[in-house]
């Protein structure tokens, strides 16, 4: 029979805030504390040209409490001498010290200094320090000397938050149907404080059972200092694997009356194949008649079962205009499960602007196919040079004192993109591990030619080297671990200056076995060692970097642990002084790690800091800063900006009315004819895993839109917005089978929700406390989120008010917690993207004006919204 009702539409704004993912930094306070320093080095005897001896300080290795595992080292030569203390977090503290001499080396020496500050939660450090560094006679050889160096003192940082910082703040696992082996993923947890904090972990899980867990239950946190916490998503954990559907649950960290919550999200996919992209967007830079800037690749990883055999990537761009974007597939040598995609731009027309393209990569049996890349190209008048690689490491394993080069050349290429001539300079060096040389150290990283000139379009290279003398006997350049150095090239013309950095790896060559004398031994086993700490360089971000607000930029680092092992497994997450929200970065291998930083502010400096955590707890973090320049040309979806219309929910579902939350999104406010939703409105068009999505509402900043219905569920999926020429980057979003929400009388998506009750025989009218329902009565439930329907209705069309349109998904309704009868479930008729729902109010319903109503759906059920009942 046919229904009559009320519309009920809502389309006012529900910006959702995801508070740990977007939260913000912690306030400061200056704080005070007292530290004491255990650590051992060495004297190393380097021969000298005059037949003599020189006596070099070796970088010491320890703790530094209450902050843990340190390192220390002198960064430069004089007095008074400056040295550096690292902590495993990759923080650092500096301090000025004096070195009183006794009568021989073995005599005790006396250390006293000032703190003049340091990083991180260090900046603008001071206090003092004291302490000896003594000699171990009895261990020493011919060309060695253990040393340990004591001390204590109080230490002041003026810009120290209190508190922890867990990252990141949404975890989501992808595992292919019938898999029963776990995922784990850490947790990196930051003490952004002074003093040791205490936290506790809880874990809960919405449906699927007891799939989630979190270890260690407990911990503390020194200052400073960072600590990780595993958390396992088990398939299997109730004996056969789980069905293909979304689970939810959620992790929660307390410390002190604070409590943070991380999102868990369980995808159990119903295809074989699952698509993964290092990257998901890409800008390049061009002379407006020049060169373009060079290649950029990223890696696609098939994380499902199967192959990329058939992988396949097709290209477009915005406007009709000659297709200027180009890619190539390069299998990964003995990975069948993932390929490097080569992505290049043609030579640009000599009309300056910004333009966009996309790449999208399908594969037939991969749920999120298609995944796509935005691609910027920004056609300039005057682009500044080109410089890569941006970043590189060169690792070696040779064994000191032998014979050979022990670290190929490394090239970095400048491309003028302009049409004037650019005459460049470059600058740099390095000392023992990465800071400035010492009198009576030689300079590791050297490069040639220091400067040049390119004409338009011209291309120069710098070749990058580490002395072969820098291996020989009695280590002259008094090389570490990881060491860090630094290339500043400075283009005249243009009078702009950046710089990459450039790191050296060296396996742990010390730890038990100790020096045996002037030449190192060769690398430990990696079984003998353990590593204290990871760092690496930025590969794609230079010093200096200039991004712009809405375009794509691609960051990549390279992390190694101490004992020279990249670090593959684990956690990097990279989080921005701007505010923007933190970025989960992939592994591709060979201790790489990537993601797409799509800047959302303006800023003059802003610092992009990743903090890495290795499974085993070493962790570490490494910095760049440069520059952000404002624009509101291009579209950019919130993170965690597409919810459920209803309910907010951040799971979506074929068929149901959703909310897009962002900026640039349209411009002019337009609404669609309310019996058919066009896919372009007011200049916007919206894809959903490459699907045009039909339109109801655009603006600005929120776009409502309907989920087409033959979307594949049990899978993430992309959302890429277009406004004009401009592509958004794309923004992931999870689709599962249904997730029921019901509208709400004031459009929060809480409190009394919008449902008519109807008398037998009578009117629905909207249900108040004043118009309350009783036991019998129908109640008409408004609702989106429910799925697929048969008969098929296309969505963005108003259902037929002839042919009812059922739900494919069972439909469950409980009023004041008991089963109520059910009458309808489906389309609401002659609306467009609505739900409706019929049940019968049970008897027993305790009364009152705020009863509790949860739709239920395909195992998923709705947040509360509540009912008047007498």
């Amino acid at each position: 029979m046919r229904q009559t009702h009320q519309a009920w539409q809502r389309s006012a704004a529900f910006l959702l805030v995801l508070g740990a993912a977007l939260a913000g930094a912690l306030p400061a306070v200056a704080g005070s504390v007292s530290f004491s320093i255990d650590m051992n080095g060495s004297y190393l005897a380097v021969p000298t040209a005059d037949g003599g001896v020189q006596l070099q300080m070796q970088p010491f290795n320890g703790t530094m409490q209450p902050f843990g595992q340190c390192r220390a080292e002198l960064a430069g030569s004089g007095s008074p001498t400056p040295l550096v203390f690292t902590l495993a977090n990759g923080m650092t503290i500096t301090m000025s010290t004096a070195f009183l001499y006794g009568d021989s080396p073995a005599a005790p020496v006396a250390v006293s200094g000032t703190i003049t500050g340091g990083s991180g939660i260090f900046e603008g450090a001071s206090g003092a320090i004291t302490g000896t560094i003594t000699a171990n006679t009895a261990a020493a050889t011919a060309s060695t000397l253990p040393l340990t160096l004591t001390a204590s003192g109080t230490l002041t940082a003026p810009k120290a938050p209190s508190g922890l910082n867990v990252l990141p703040g949404v975890l989501t696992f992808s595992i292919p149907n019938g898999s029963t082996a776990p995922m784990t993923q850490n947790l990196i947890v930051n003490n952004e404080g002074l003093d040791a904090a205490s936290y506790q972990v809880a874990v809960a899980t919405v449906s699927g059972g007891n799939w989630l867990t979190a270890s260690p239950g407990s911990g503390s946190v020194a200052g400073a200092s960072s600590s990780t916490i595993a958390v396992t998503a088990n398939p299997a954990s109730g004996g056969a694997g789980l069905e293909p559907g979304i689970y939810d649950g959620q992790v929660t960290v307390t410390y002190g009356s604070v409590q943070v919550a991380i999102k868990a999200q369980l995808i159990v996919g119903g295809l074989g194949a699952n698509l993964l992209v290092s990257q998901t967007g890409l800008t390049f830079q061009a002379g407006a008649g020049g060169a373009p800037s060079h290649a950029l690749t990223f890696q696609v990883e098939n994380t499902g079962t199967g192959s990329l055999a058939q992988l396949k990537a097709t290209t477009s761009v915005t406007g009709g205009g000659v297709n200027w974007l180009n890619v190539t597939i390069t299998p990964v040598p003995g990975n069948p499960q993932a390929s490097t995609v080569t992505v290049t731009v043609n030579p640009v027309p000599a009309v300056a602007g910004t333009y966009y393209g996309r790449i999208d990569l399908t594969l037939s049996n991969a749920a999120n196919s298609p995944q796509s890349v935005s691609v910027v190209l920004q056609d300039m008048a005057g682009p500044l040079p080109d410089i890569s690689p941006d970043g590189f490491v060169m690792t070696t394993s040779y064994l000191f004192g032998a014979p050979g080069i022990p670290v190929e050349p490394q090239a970095i290429q400048l491309t003028n993109l302009s049409t004037h001539t650019v005459t460049f300079t470059v600058t740099g060096g390095s000392g023992p591990s990465g800071a400035s040389p010492t009198s009576a150290a030689m300079d590791w990283l050297t490069f040639s030619p220091a400067s040049g000139v390119m004409g338009p379009g011209g291309v120069a290279s710098v070749t990058v080297s580490v002395p072969a003398a820098c291996f020989g006997t009695g280590d002259p350049c008094q090389l570490w671990f990881n060491n860090y150095g630094e290339i500043s090239f400075h283009f005249v013309e243009d009078n702009y200056t950046a710089g990459i950095n450039i790191g050296l790896d060296i396996p742990d060559l010390y730890g038990a076995i100790g020096l045996t004398g002037a030449v190192r031994p060769g690398p430990k086993a990696v079984t003998t060692c353990v590593p204290s700490q990871v760092g690496g360089v930025f590969t794609s971000l230079p010093i200096g970097f200039q991004a712009t607000v809405g375009l794509p930029v691609p960051i990549e680092v390279k992390i190694l642990d101490s004992c020279g092992q990249t670090m593959d497994t684990g956690t990097a997450v990279a989080t921005f002084s701007s505010g923007d929200p933190p970025l989960t970065l992939t592994s591709i291998g060979g201790g790489q790690w990537t993601g797409t930083w799509t800047p959302r502010t303006a800023a003059a400096q802003t610092t992009v800091t990743v903090d890495a955590a290795e499974t085993g707890a070493s962790t570490g973090a490494l910095q760049v800063s440069g520059s952000v320049a404002a624009s509101t040309s291009t579209p950019i979806v919130n993170v965690g900006g597409i919810v459920n219309a209803a309910s907010g929910a951040l799971t979506i579902a074929p068929g149901a009315f959703i909310e897009i939350y962002g900026l640039n999104l349209g411009g002019a406010v337009n609404v669609a004819p309310p019996t058919a939703y066009p896919t372009l409105l007011g200049g916007t068009q919206v894809l959903l895993g490459g699907q045009p999505m039909p339109l109801y509402f655009t603006s600005n900043q929120q776009i409502d839109a309907i989920v087409p219905y033959d979307i594949v569920p049990n899978s993430q999926q992309q959302v890429i917005v277009q406004t004009g020429m401009a592509y958004s980057e794309p923004e992931p979003v999870t689709v599962g089978v249904a997730e029921p929400g019901v509208f709400t009388q004031d459009q929060t998506g809480t409190g009394a929700g919008a449902i008519f009750g109807q008398k037998p025989g009578g009117v629905p009218t909207l249900n108040t406390p004043a118009n309350p329902a009783s036991a019998g009565d129908a109640l008409w439930i408004y609702c989106t989120g429910l799925g697929t329907v048969s008969p098929a209705v296309a969505a963005g069309v108003a259902a037929s008010t002839s042919t009812l349109s059922y739900t494919d998904a069972k439909v469950t309704v409980t009023v004041g917690g008991i089963d109520a009868q059910g009458l309808f479930a489906g389309l609401a008729p002659e609306l467009v993207g609505l739900y409706q729902v019929n049940v019968i109010v049970p008897p027993g319903v305790a009364p009152g004006p705020n009863v509790p109503v949860i739709v239920n759906a395909a195992g998923a059920a709705s947040p509360p919204v509540t009912v008047a009942i007498q």
